[in-house]
């Protein structure tokens, strides 16, 4: 085994890989002001680079001389000179060089860390506390399934450690070589006992052994350095011969036959995907501190529970009081257009037909207003509420020269249940409006009723025009129902939105009538979760 020693392979100026090699231009590691990183590609005669993902950089390809051909995802494109494209990050790709010389081509490489974000939940930052280590800091189990989503996404291991050393999670995608390796060499950070591990201060690309190196990136909080991450090992380069006359070696000694062809399983990373994995790793280590900022302050959240709660229900109190006050408000209005038409009919009866009936005409109206514009309740006796609609009807037929007949069988002993003003009401002038207007014969409504211990069933037919399927998806949408204006200007829709405000549950059922005409259901519970 090679003592362990630290390298600069970020400032390497060419990489060399068995298909070919990477000089590179434009290095981050030199010019500090930017993540682009810009390569010449050297790319040798009927070679394949092997299919790869791109797991957190994005490229733009330009071939200079040469041909080939690339695969994005298995969509082929060919590699000709003058030709450029866009490689997302995130992607699968393979180069081959399919032409009798070198395929030459500039590729610059910039990190993208769309779905590394994707894979950490939103977190504020609150506050700043000092004098916690990282075990304080982190849930054990969260940070284990993250890391596990990351070592996945970059098909690399990668350890956690606290500032003393101890390993925080179980890593996976360990190389099989490593595993085996370990048996033999005591040495190996597989073998180190807990609280051996190294922390560095910095981040660093160290060597591990046979060529293979690891990422480190180290977290701070207040200044404090608490632990490190630790990504690998991968290849840098090319295998050596050196390396593998060793490990040839080895096999016989150790008495493992796989052991080379284990290494050669291990991943070879070009620069720019390493700079993408360090950025990653970064991100880790951010919401690392993050979320522990997060948990520091729990203790001072659970010292003021009892007044956030108080000013919680008093808010809820006065969402409540506002909602009722505007449903009052509502419940009080009178569709102009019916108070015009009404009007105009006592001034006709008054004129042609004489003052009787102009008079009753004019007591169902007064009557009708006195309800409507008095009543200081939201709910009222089943009594109350036939009573407005034998007004309605009646100054209603005055419209429509006794066209409309009214039906009512509710038994007696439901007349002093309470029901939501006005809820029989929008029911009748629906059907008055949208199902009579066009109906040539009389039209008819029958309203009936019936009770158990626990519920109040309602129903109201009619024989009108009858509801369409889209009108009843309408009545049952999110959209607001406020600025309906036909009717009372509540409508159907506003009066389903007002039964969920006052009741936990109940059934409300709309349907065409087999016979012609449309048919509505209420079933209500007595019990209600607002008082009256």
């Amino acid at each position: 085994m090679t003592d362990r020693k630290k390298v600069n392979a970020f400032n390497a100026k060419r990489q060399y890989f068995e298909w070919g090699t990477i000089t590179w231009i434009h290095d981050p590691a030199i010019n500090k002001n930017s993540m682009m990183l810009i390569a010449h590609v050297t790319f040798l005669p009927g070679k394949v680079q092997g299919k790869h993902m791109h797991t957190g950089e994005e490229q733009m390809l330009y071939t200079i001389s040469g041909q080939g051909e690339h695969w994005v995802n298995d969509t082929y494109y060919p590699l000709l000179a003058g030709t450029y494209y866009h490689i997302p990050a995130y992607c699968e790709h393979d180069i081959v060089n399919t032409g009798t010389s070198p395929l030459e081509m500039i590729i610059t490489y910039n990190i993208n860390h769309q779905r590394i974000d994707e894979l950490l939940p939103k977190v504020d930052l609150i506050g700043n506390y000092s004098e916690k280590s990282l075990g304080d800091l982190v849930d054990s189990r969260m940070l284990q399934n993250l890391l596990e989503e990351l070592s996945k996404a970059i098909g690399l291991a990668i350890t956690l450690q606290d500032d003393m050393g101890t390993l925080q999670n179980d890593p996976v995608n360990i190389p099989r070589f490593c595993r085996l390796y370990a048996r033999s060499c005591k040495t190996c950070y597989l073998n180190r006992q807990e609280g051996s591990y190294e922390t560095h201060p910095e981040y660093a690309i160290q060597s591990c052994c046979m060529d293979l190196v690891k990422v480190h990136v180290p977290i701070y909080f207040s200044d404090r350095l608490i632990g490190t991450i630790t990504c690998g090992p991968v290849i840098m380069n090319e295998y050596s011969e050196k390396t593998i006359r060793h490990l040839k070696g080895e096999e016989v000694r150790l008495g493992i036959p796989e052991l080379t062809q284990e290494y050669l399983k291990i991943k070879r990373v070009t620069k720019g995907r390493l700079y993408a994995i360090l950025q990653s790793l970064n991100k880790i280590a951010n919401y690392i501190i993050d979320i522990g900022s997060k948990s520091m302050i729990n203790d001072e959240i659970k010292s003021k529970s009892i007044e956030i709660l108080k000013e919680k229900n008093a808010r809820s109190e006065l969402e409540r009081s506002l909602f009722e006050t505007h449903m009052k408000v509502i419940e009080a209005q009178i569709s102009s257009h019916f108070l015009f038409n009404t009007l105009s009919v006592i001034g006709q009866l008054a004129y042609m037909k004489g003052a009787k009936e102009a008079a009753e005409t004019t007591f169902a109206l007064s009557g009708l207003l006195r309800t409507s514009l008095t009543k200081a309740n939201a709910f009222v006796a089943v009594s109350d509420e036939l009573k407005y609609i034998e007004d309605y009807v009646f100054i209603q037929n005055k419209r429509f020269s006794d066209k409309i007949g009214l039906e009512i069988e509710i038994p007696g002993l439901m007349m002093d249940e309470m029901i939501p003003f006005m809820m029989l009401q929008i029911l009748v002038e629906n059907a008055i409006l949208h199902g009579f207007e066009q109906l040539e014969g009389a039209g008819r409504l029958h309203i009936r009723g019936g009770m158990d211990t626990r519920s109040l069933f309602f129903e109201v037919r009619d024989n009108g025009v009858g509801i369409s399927d889209e009108a009843i998806k309408g009545c049952f949408s999110e959209e607001d129902a406020i600025g309906e204006t036909r009717g009372t200007g509540i409508g159907i829709k506003a009066l389903y939105r007002r039964l969920k405000y006052y009741y936990h549950s109940f059934d409300f059922n709309l349907s065409r009538a087999e016979t012609g005409g449309t048919v509505i259901q209420l079933v209500l519970p007595k019990e209600k979760k607002v008082s009256l």
